[in-house]
């Protein structure tokens, strides 16, 4: 039975008891409403079975940036989720709109959560408006963590590499997403046009298309001491330029610290069209 004592919130239904001592917290219905502490602390309470009646449930947070969703900015839906959330985008073009720090669109803040558009790549977009990166995945997350569906385009950053989307000491799984014109600053050298994998990352990338990426080093992809697998993905027309070191205008791989640490890449299934590279 649900509890006849009005929650925080004033709606009744924070609290579902399933035994003397269950009951279930719901996130979303009272974000504006708990503090960041107090979520913090419920979360520790959950995770280290200090408090056995505590239950996360997994929660849906839409996005729309015509509004009538829980949120019109990605990033947004991002901060409010916990582990195990998702977030699920709504057609539209997703930019930097400025409240936190430029330099992404997405940050997933080294959460394990799932990252989908509702209705596929061909009508949502992260565009970076040729000023900042699309997507920062960085130190966490699980391949649990999951960009599924989303166009990745004008997407521009300086040495730092990874335009489209960097993967930094983390773990990632990225479906059914185009990468389109995402480059390296020019005057810049940095590797990753579309994609960088670097720093012991597990990433996993199926039924992708990385098409007229520029960088140095791995137009469409950069990877670097990292276990990356690739499958069933496209490469065409990216582009490594730069004068004695522009090398894998597909793809460049490498084992981390110079070479010495030990990596691996498993590709099937895809097709390398018409890359280009100054060196090699």
């Amino acid at each position: 039975p649900i509890c006849t004592v009005l929650d925080a919130c004033g709606s009744g239904n924070l609290y579902f008891p399933q035994t003397d001592n269950f009951m279930s917290y719901s996130f979303k219905l009272c974000r504006d409403v708990f503090t960041l502490e107090q979520l913090s602390a419920f979360l520790w309470s959950a995770e280290n079975d200090h408090a056995d009646h505590i239950v996360i449930v997994p929660v849906t947070w839409t996005v729309d940036v015509n509004g009538g969703a829980d949120f019109t900015r990605i990033q947004d839906a991002v901060v409010a989720s916990v582990d195990g959330d998702e977030v699920l985008v709504m057609p539209g073009t997703y930019i930097w709109i400025g409240t936190w720090t430029p330099g992404y669109v997405v940050n997933t803040l080294g959460k394990s959560i799932l990252i989908r558009s509702k209705y596929g790549s061909s009508v949502t977009f992260i565009d970076g408006e040729g000023l900042y990166r699309g997507v920062l995945c960085q130190n966490g997350g699980s391949l649990a963590t999951v960009i599924d569906g989303f166009t990745i385009r004008n997407c521009i950053v300086d040495n730092s590499g990874g335009s489209g989307l960097r993967c930094e000491n983390s773990n990632l799984t990225v479906l059914n997403c185009n990468f389109v014109s995402n480059e390296i600053a020019q005057g810049f050298s940095g590797a990753g046009g579309g994609l960088l994998a670097i720093g012991k990352s597990t990433v996993l990338i199926d039924n992708c298309d990385f098409i007229s990426n520029v960088s140095t080093f791995g137009g469409g992809i950069g990877a670097y001491g990292c276990d990356i697998s690739i499958l069933n993905c496209e490469f065409r027309f990216n582009r490594a330029l730069g004068q004695d070191q522009g090398e894998g205008g597909g793809i460049s791989f490498s084992g981390g610290n110079g070479g010495k640490e030990i990596s691996s890449l498993l590709m099937d299934n895809c097709i390398l069209d018409r890359n280009y590279a100054d060196y090699g």
